[in-house]
Formats: C-alpha cells, sequence, structure tokens
C-alpha cells in the first residue's frame, strides 16, 4: 500500500556494535531517524554487507526498511531482520 509519503531528511544516523561473526561477509548493523513528508517521524532499520571473500560479490549491499511502513512484513515486524 503506497501511503503518498516520502522521506524528506535523516538524521541520527548510528551502527551498532558490530557482532563478532567469523563469516565470510562483513555486516554493519545501523538505524536512523527518517523525517517524512508528512511531518512525522519514523526510525530506519539498515543492513550494509560487505563484499564476501572468495565469491562473486563485487561490492557493497544495503537493504532498508521504515519502522511501522512495511506493510507486507518483508523485513518482519518491526523491521527486525535488519537488526542485530
Amino acid at each position: 500500500v503506497h501511503a503518498g509519503l516520502a522521506i524528506a531528511s535523516i538524521d541520527h544516523i548510528r551502527q551498532y556494535d558490530p557482532r563478532r561473526e567469523r563469516g565470510l561477509v562483513t555486516r554493519r548493523y545501523c538505524a536512523a531517524t527518517a523525517w517524512l513528508s508528512n511531518g512525522r517521524k519514523a526510525q530506519v532499520a539498515y543492513l550494509i554487507e560487505g563484499p564476501a571473500l572468495a565469491t562473486f560479490s563485487l561490492g557493497w549491499h544495503v537493504e532498508s526498511c521504515v519502522v511501522g511502513h512495511d506493510p507486507w512484513r518483508v523485513y518482519d515486524a518491526g523491521c527486525r531482520s535488519l537488526r542485530p
């Protein structure tokens, strides 16, 4: 469902303490505050994944989710799958 909203600005960008994972992919779990075009604010959860070692990855990959604006729960309730 498209609510006609847009992100007007983003601030309070922060990174959660990275887990000491022993995997081939570097993961950074982050959050920010988004100010929406209707004047309200919402939390944004996002994940930055780095190039995988010994694979064909050619750069960084970012996925994001605005909490409360994921009606199909692609990232689980409250964008949980993009949080540590």
